[in-house]
């Protein structure tokens, strides 16, 4: 059930409920509180239209929600806090940029002078984060994020401090410091499990709850249910929603980030290799070897499932023209296919094919491309010039036929576009 509501099946119970309590107000209308209340569940509401990428039905009940927080309250001034963040962040979402400044400015001016309330205070500074972030201010952000975290250090909100931790470890990423990226992202990993578990249980209550209000006739509830109960029912919906909200929206990036830290960690070793061949080219040619892994006795390799049987010597002199292939810069070549490779090697596309998926870990296509890929970076880390060109130019230097497709391929092995690999370069730079 956990991982029902997980997948976004929450929102249409969540959806059913406010609906119900939006519908029926005299339920908590006689309340004193019925404006805070009725504020909070617009405020879930646009929680609701927000997640399901309703922008503009979310954006009309944040600003329903306001219309209930005229006075002067702490409360009041809680919750429409909230709402401006909360639309800051659609704002963010949308790239309208500006709006999201002039709002997260503004509320900063506010929680600054109001010490007491380190949840907003911190929220804020994340949020603000998240804007320097986009701005490629890597160094500020982490700044922000680091007065986020000290205001909730002895404090329970651990969703928010998950959030910190996360947003710290893509930061740090982006500056290419992997000790503080693992760092933060433990942290961020070890707070998500405990946010799991919690979540779980409080589920396993909402469902309770949930199932108590079913059975019971509206009369009942008009009757028994005390405002206490249906309160707490809503900061739990607006809790899990956070939370589910929260994984949506950074599942994708974050098996985007991991793939950008293999990337600059295998990397390291590839620039060395390339740099040292390209050295070699002006130097007198001797005798190419054959690297270490090229050697590995046949029941230490993983077999395919349908193995075409080469003799070790075979194996070893393609695996040798390979080796030279990739201190060239012959795959740059856009007219290389498996048949044209094959020739060069002296050898047939069966035998190629076989040992690039075997040795290679993957097939022609994607080792070529995966070559164009590592060259094309090693030229942007190691020549200022490169930085300069437009990524068609890259393209087409790089070997592939469109823009769209060397893009497409970068980011798929690299975790991140050509453009932002460039801005990362740049960035490490100054």
């Amino acid at each position: 059930m956990a991982e029902q509501y997980q997948n976004l099946k929450l929102y249409t119970q969540s959806s059913k409920l406010i609906s119900e309590l939006l519908k029926d107000q005299s339920l908590y209308k006689s309340d004193e509180n019925y404006n805070i209340t009725i504020a909070k569940i617009y405020q879930l509401q646009a929680i609701n239209f927000s997640v399901n990428k309703k922008t503009d039905e979310a954006l009309s009940s944040f600003q329903k929600s306001d219309t209930y927080l005229k006075s002067q309250t702490t409360e009041n001034f809680i919750i429409k806090t909230e709402n401006d963040l909360l639309q800051a962040s659609i704002d963010l979402n949308r790239k309208q940029i500006d709006r999201a400044k002039t709002v997260l400015f503004a509320t900063k001016q506010v929680v600054d002078n109001k010490s007491e309330q380190v949840f907003l205070y911190s929220l804020t500074y994340e949020r603000l984060a998240r804007l320097s972030f986009l701005d490629k201010n890597y160094s500020e952000a982490i700044s922000l994020l680091e007065k986020a975290l000290a205001n909730v250090e002895g404090v329970d909100y651990l969703v928010l401090k998950s959030r910190i931790y996360d947003q710290m470890a893509k930061s740090y990423l982006a500056l290419q410091n992997e000790d503080k990226y693992r760092f933060y992202e433990k942290l961020f990993v070890d707070s998500k499990a405990k946010i799991d578990a919690s979540q779980k249980e409080g589920i396993r209550y909402l469902l309770k709850l949930t199932e108590l209000r079913e059975q019971q006739s509206l009369e009942q509830s008009r009757k028994d249910a005390s405002f206490l109960t249906r309160f707490l029912l809503i900061g739990f919906a607006v809790a899990v929603a956070e939370l589910a909200i929260y994984y949506f929206f950074e599942y994708k990036r974050k098996e985007e980030l991991a793939k950008q830290l293999d990337f600059f960690k295998n990397k390291k070793s590839y620039f060395k290799k390339l740099s040292d061949a390209k050295a070699d080219l002006s130097k007198p040619t001797s005798e190419p070897q054959i690297d270490d892994n090229h050697n590995l006795h046949e029941s230490e390799v993983k077999q395919p499932k349908k193995s075409i049987l080469i003799s070790k010597e075979k194996e070893d002199e393609i695996l040798q023209k390979l080796d030279e292939l990739e201190k060239s810069d012959r795959f740059l070549n856009k007219e290389m296919s498996l048949a044209v490779l094959a020739g060069q090697l002296e050898t047939n596309t069966k035998y190629l094919s076989e040992i690039i998926n075997k040795y290679k870990g993957n097939n022609f296509n994607h080792y070529i491309n995966e070559l164009r890929v590592n060259y094309i970076a090693y030229m942007l880390k190691t020549n200022a010039i490169y930085l300069n060109y437009k990524v068609s130019y890259l393209a087409e230097v790089s070997g592939f036929s469109s823009h769209s497709a060397f893009t497409t391929v970068f980011k798929s092995i690299t975790g991140m576009s050509p453009n932002a690999y460039i801005q990362q370069i740049n960035q490490s730079n100054k």
